[in-house]
């Protein structure tokens, strides 16, 4: 009898440790995207007449290789009805704006913007391998329609070579600015209570009272 009990025991443990050897406990490493990505997240995917969207955009670096990027650059154009109002916290004005001094500098990751209210231009002089880079954008959706981000153009040098491509970028329509219900309210005039309205009441009533009593009385 204890031989019959320990059967499935044995049995169970012996097919868990089959599959773990097999492949259902072991993990298999991702395969490299050996890529590079970009595409843009907004806050908001269905905007009203008025909103403001705040849409983040996510560089990254993956590919297979230990070379630097250099002098990549992200530029797009927003359509009309879809105003860029901020970029990164970076002010709009370009009065000091030098990409040669900037791109002297071979080891600068900082982005460097320019921008106005229908384009953008985002250039990093190095991005280290294997990383990400991100910044973010304001836009006002001002009348309604669709809209969207058009020509995401992406280029950078890597081993020495210039390449391009189009990343990922988003449209939708601005409807308008939602109705709030509104229920009627009825119109009541203020009321007014004066002191002397107040003092009648409170001397008349007992007058009225007493005067009806002594008339009851008369007549009996």
């Amino acid at each position: 009898m204890k031989y019959k009990k320990l059967l499935p025991i044995t049995a169970t443990i012996a097919i868990t440790i089959l599959l773990f050897v097999n492949g259902v406990g072991k993990t298999t490493a991702e395969t490299p995207l050996n890529n590079v990505i970009v595409y843009m997240v907004p806050d908001i995917v269905e905007p009203h007449v008025g909103q403001l969207v705040n849409t983040t955009v996510v560089f990254r670096n993956a590919l297979n290789s230990t070379d630097n990027l250099y002098n990549t650059t992200i530029r797009f154009d927003a359509t009309s009805s879809f105003n860029i109002s901020d970029v990164y916290g970076v002010s709009s004005n370009m009065t000091f704006y030098n990409s040669t001094d900037y791109y002297l500098d071979v080891n600068n990751t900082e982005p460097l913007f320019y921008w106005d209210v229908d384009s953008v231009n985002v250039t990093w002089a190095n991005i280290l391998p294997d990383t990400f880079q991100s910044f973010w954008f304001i836009a006002n959706c001002t009348e309604e329609g669709y809209v969207g981000i058009n020509n995401l153009n992406v280029t950078y040098y890597h081993n020495n070579e210039r390449k391009s491509f189009i990343g990922q970028a988003f449209s939708f329509e601005i409807s308008p600015i939602p109705s709030t219900p509104r229920l009627d309210v009825p119109i009541r005039s203020p009321q007014n209570w004066s002191w002397w309205l107040i003092g009648g009441i409170i001397i008349g009533v007992p007058l009225v009272v007493i005067i009806i009593t002594r008339i009851t009385l008369w007549k009996r």
